[in-house]
């Protein structure tokens, strides 16, 4: 039986590539569990970049607010 998402039926897979799966997933969790890992998605913007922000959504507000009359 063909499953329903394209890729192979959960009997047709490689336990190789499940174990080689397994070892990243552990690999990449323990980097990001790590204490000394820092992300740099979460670090706070810039006072200037909060600012631009800010005033260029103003605008924004103004003009779609403008334009709807």
């Amino acid at each position: 039986m063909a499953s329903t998402d394209g890729g192979a039926s959960a009997g047709d897979q490689d336990p190789r590539g499940e174990e080689a799966f397994e070892r990243e997933l552990e690999r990449r969790l323990g980097t990001i569990e790590s204490p000394e890992y820092r992300d740099p998605a979460r670090e706070d913007l810039p006072l200037s970049e909060m600012v631009v922000f800010t005033i260029l959504s103003a605008v924004v507000v103004v003009l779609v607010h403008l334009w709807g009359y």
